[in-house]
């Protein structure tokens, strides 16, 4: 996970209850790592009294570089933009990258990475919870009816899921990769709406 702040270390959370083991971490200023596993709980409170990663117990450092050469099944951007590069997206081993953060692979790097068979998770779906949950407060305040935060859990889910379903059947139909494939879907929907309602309502 490079980038472990409030989203990081959310990611962290779910990632760790669906099973995920997490080798390697990095903030702004240092990454760590453990083969064997870091337990998210003690790097949350660690990040939370140090704010940092830097010596967090059972971790040996690294560089950022080394933490985007791990070989592992999930690479999750959380951090800045620009992260992955047409520089350093050959020396990246896994076999998804996850774009948490906005932009957090520039568009030479999405080349790049499709070329090797790494599917990227584009920031238009990986990172849209906190744009849906924002929708999902509004609607609340204008009806003026409040849901709990489990049946906002299992609707967000039910958005996200759909949406996912939908960039998939497009990148395989059209045989292009997810980010293409969700702006031809958000195009294409677009679009569509323009042709029923009009330019001008």
């Amino acid at each position: 996970i490079q980038g472990f702040g409030r989203v990081g270390m959310t990611v962290a959370e779910e990632l760790a209850k669906a099973g995920a083991v997490i080798i390697g971490l990095a903030d702004d200023r240092a990454a760590v790592g453990n083969p064997k596993g870091i337990g998210h709980e003690r790097a949350t409170d660690w990040m939370r009294e140090h704010d940092a990663v830097r010596g967090l117990p059972e971790t040996e450092p690294m560089t950022k570089a080394d933490l985007f050469a791990v070989d592992c099944d999930i690479l999750v951007l959380a951090g800045l933009q620009g992260e992955i590069t047409d520089a350093n997206a050959g020396t990246i081993r896994s076999r998804i990258v996850a774009e948490v953060a906005n932009g957090g692979a520039t568009p030479a790097a999405d080349v790049l990475l499709a070329d090797r068979g790494v599917t990227v998770i584009p920031d238009i779906i990986c990172s849209a919870g906190s744009t849906v949950l924002g929708y999902f407060e509004w609607v609340q305040d204008m009806q003026a009816f409040f849901w709990s935060e489990r049946e906002i859990e299992r609707e967000l889910d039910r958005i996200v899921d759909k949406a996912m379903a939908g960039i998939q059947a497009m990148a395989t139909a059209e045989n292009v990769d997810l980010r293409s494939a969700a702006m031809m879907l958000a195009v294409s929907r677009v679009a569509d709406a323009t042709m029923l309602r009009g330019l001008y309502p």
